[in-house]
């Protein structure tokens, strides 16, 4: 992805002979709705993680009590 915005830069401003090398984004805006849509994602990731190992942890003990 940088290689292909350092591809476009450098063709948009080849003609004012510019030539970049290197660049570093500082500053991004996003969208509202792609905030909340990638926090809801992380959410549900965190939360099936831990949904896993309650039922690890709960078959565990199950086996546990029946030795």
């Amino acid at each position: 992805m940088a290689n292909k915005m350092m591809d476009e830069l450098n063709r948009k401003f080849a003609k004012y002979g510019v030539i970049f090398e290197q660049c570093n984004v500082t500053n991004v805006i996003v969208n509202e709705k792609l905030i909340k849509a990638l926090t809801d994602r992380t959410k549900i990731k965190f939360d099936l993680k831990n949904h896993e190992k309650d039922q690890e942890n709960k078959r565990l003990k199950l086996e546990n009590e029946e030795q």
